[in-house]
């Protein structure tokens, strides 16, 4: 064969493989379901290639959290879209839900009886049923040693244990640590506000290190709001544009990877979200150092934006 028909040959082989990774997710009985775990940890540790997954999920009839908009600060926005009303996956031979109320992750075979039923119910009086601290586990590396025949299901199926006295956990889990603010910088005159007529605009900012068992993520997320100076409730005002800016820097360490180190400045641009998500995938990290400086603008040409506390959360540094 010819150098050229040899070297053709292999870049299709190589396209068609990447295809394949990237549709290796489905719906069955209303539960997004990755065949293997390999399938879900491509999608969780390679953001830009979701677009396929996603596709997948807004085609089907699986009320995911996302689709009936279901308010879960504490879930990443990527597990938003694959868990299910009742925040269950499928991943490689488990299901997977997380407890959000009690900070537990629990797993089940999916081919046992009542599996599903059990995990709807966090029915954790069954033997079948696994639970793992939610905070503080990677649940998927110790999924692979019970698919490998390490460790079984019976060494999880009562009360959790912490990762530092289970020799099946590499690392221990930084602790999880938020930095968030609420303040305001703009008054503007808003007619639909009864009383006065003035509303507030603020900035509802945060930084957060996420963990939740089966994906781990350093966010920091910059909202502008606007509430009626008198009368109006912060909790529900809705978002408005503005002209935003952030610019940060990270440093961390995910388990058995070298340190990482990153800058980001976005500049100023209309908008009503301005975010940054330096790190996401299925390895916790073990350290972390993340601070970033928001500014917001009434227009694009002010000289002298307003400039939020700078912001910053840290562990193992």
């Amino acid at each position: 064969m010819k150098p050229q028909k040899l070297f053709l040959m292999l870049i299709v082989l190589f396209t068609i493989g990447i295809q394949v990774n990237a549709q290796n997710a489905t719906i069955k009985e209303n539960v997004v379901t990755f065949p293997t775990i390999t399938d879900y940890e491509y999608f969780a540790n390679n953001p830009a290639e979701r677009n396929s997954l996603e596709a997948v999920v807004k085609n089907s009839a699986v009320q995911t959290l996302s689709k009936q908009e279901i308010t879960a600060e504490e879930i990443p926005e990527f597990l938003q879209t694959i868990l299910n009303q009742d925040y269950i996956v499928a991943i490689g031979s488990f299901y997977i839900k997380l407890d959000i109320k009690n900070n537990k992750c629990l797993a089940v075979k999916n081919d046992v009886e009542n599996a599903y039923t059990n995990l709807v119910n966090s029915n954790t009086e069954s033997k079948e049923v696994m639970q793992f601290i939610l905070d503080k586990t990677e649940v998927l590396e110790v999924l692979k040693k019970i698919e490998n025949g390490e460790v079984k299901v019976e060494d999880y199926n009562s009360e959790p244990k912490d990762d530092s006295d289970d020799q099946t956990f590499r690392c221990k889990n930084a602790t999880v640590y938020s930095n968030k603010l609420s303040q305001g910088w703009h008054k503007v005159i808003d007619k639909t506000c009864p009383v006065d007529g003035k509303a507030l605009q603020f900035g509802d900012l945060k930084l957060v290190y996420q963990s939740v068992g089966i994906y781990f993520s350093l966010q920091s997320k910059g909202k502008n709001r606007q509430a009626c100076v008198l009368g109006g409730n912060p909790n529900t005002a809705p978002e408005v544009s503005a002209y935003m800016y952030l610019e940060g820097n990270v440093r961390y360490q995910a388990c058995t990877k070298s340190e990482k180190v990153d800058a980001r400045l976005q500049n100023f641009s209309l908008q009503s979200i301005i975010q940054w998500r330096p790190y996401e995938g299925t390895r916790l990290l073990v350290k972390y150092d993340f601070t970033v400086q928001f500014k917001y603008a009434v227009t694009s040409g002010l000289t002298n934006p307003y400039s939020f506390p700078l912001m910053n959360i840290k562990f193992g540094y």
